[in-house]
């Protein structure tokens, strides 16, 4: 799918995973402030989260031709400030900072 509107409903759901793994995912700190040595469930088990690397994947390898090829996706901006606003760069931006938090937690 290449409108819009689905990456408006792609975005939403990068959001929501983004934010449903803020707490969740982390191992955490131990009382005295050192990281704690247990992961957490989800990281213990990385086939759980398989599905969403298979969407993240997806997004980031999503071709966004230029304009005037008359590619799908149609419609990108020319100007760099419109293209922070379209929705595709948006999602590519959610996975992106999805796979860093994922890869490359805080310590």
């Amino acid at each position: 799918e290449h409108s819009l509107e689905a990456a408006m409903m792609l975005k939403q759901i990068l959001k929501i995973f983004w934010s449903s793994t803020q707490f969740y995912l982390p191992s955490g700190n131990n009382a005295d402030g050192t990281a704690s040595s247990v992961p957490s469930p989800a990281l213990a088990n990385p086939s759980a989260l398989e599905p969403w690397f298979e969407v993240l994947k997806a997004v980031l390898t999503k071709s966004l031709p230029e304009a005037s090829t008359g590619l799908e996706p149609t419609g990108q901006p020319t100007t760099k400030e419109e293209r922070n606003a379209w929705p595709w760069w948006k999602v590519k931006k959610w996975a992106a900072q999805i796979m860093t938090r994922l890869f490359f937690p805080l310590r």
